[in-house]
């Protein structure tokens, strides 16, 4: 993992534009009834960017305006546990897997999924960044299942 993300390149990905993520800051991550305000993503994708020092996720998605991505910084060993070992990208319902960028001037990155609906949702807030985006369950799932494959996961 380390080598895979020491040779990524730059990916030349755009954020997605302000029309795009309107009424994304209406969503909240405590309040599940408020996840329908935040733009939902079609087949999201994942890949990996950054260096081992500071490794990012790199979401794309159908859904996203054509070259937009986000870049998610997220630690090594929460990128380990979860893409290596296989773990489920969220928690228990009542307890999210949230986690903050390594070097703590990035931003906080939320993760949570309704038991109710089997939606999830994706919060990131902190250093003029503030998106929140909701996902299937199947969908997201799917995304991690594709990166832990493509790491030689079974």
């Amino acid at each position: 993992l380390r080598e895979i993300l020491d040779a990524s390149l730059p990916d030349g990905l755009s954020t997605p534009g302000r029309d795009w993520l309107r009424g994304s800051a209406s969503a909240c991550f405590f309040d599940p009834t408020s996840w329908d305000h935040a733009p939902h993503v079609e087949r999201p994708a994942l890949s990996l960017a950054g260096s081992a020092d500071a490794p990012e996720l790199v979401l794309t998605a159908s859904s996203f305006p054509e070259g937009a991505g986000l870049r998610l910084p997220i630690p090594f060993v929460v990128l380990a546990r979860l893409a290596l070992v296989g773990e489920p990208p969220y928690g228990p319902p009542g307890r999210p897997l949230p986690w903050q960028s390594s070097d703590a001037e990035g931003p906080e990155v939320n993760v949570a999924r309704d038991e109710a609906t089997g939606r999830v949702f994706l919060g990131v807030t902190g250093r003029d960044v503030n998106v929140t985006l909701r996902f299937d369950e199947g969908a997201w799932t799917g995304a991690w299942r594709a990166l832990y494959a493509q790491l030689g996961g079974g």
